[in-house]
């Protein structure tokens, strides 16, 4: 199975099927919710989105890796990273279409 690249403008096009609302206005919406998300991401918090997932960010702790252009030894320093992890509603649904049971129509 081929994957499909799905991009912001994908999404956009994709909610003003779903809502009677321009395009335009819809793109302002999924940005200001980007905005939003990221912000509370910056401040440490928590995003859940109910039968969705959870985002969150969390502090990886500093550790030692390999260059891979030159084999030498680096520290790479602590840093935050953005984790997400997906409802059992979405696993579900995604499990789903992957071994085939939807959309086999």
């Amino acid at each position: 199975m081929k994957r499909v690249r799905r991009t912001r403008s994908f999404v956009v096009d994709a909610l003003c099927d779903e809502v009677d609302l321009s395009r335009r206005h819809v793109a302002r919406v999924v940005d200001s919710f980007v905005s939003v998300v990221t912000a509370a991401l910056e401040r440490g918090e928590t995003v859940e989105l109910r039968d969705f997932g959870v985002f969150e960010s969390r502090v990886r702790k500093a550790s030692v890796g390999k260059s891979i252009k030159t084999g030498e030894v680096v520290s790479i320093p602590s840093h935050c990273v953005v984790v997400f992890r997906p409802s059992k509603r979405l696993k579900s649904a995604v499990r789903g279409y992957r071994s085939g049971e939807v959309g086999a129509d």
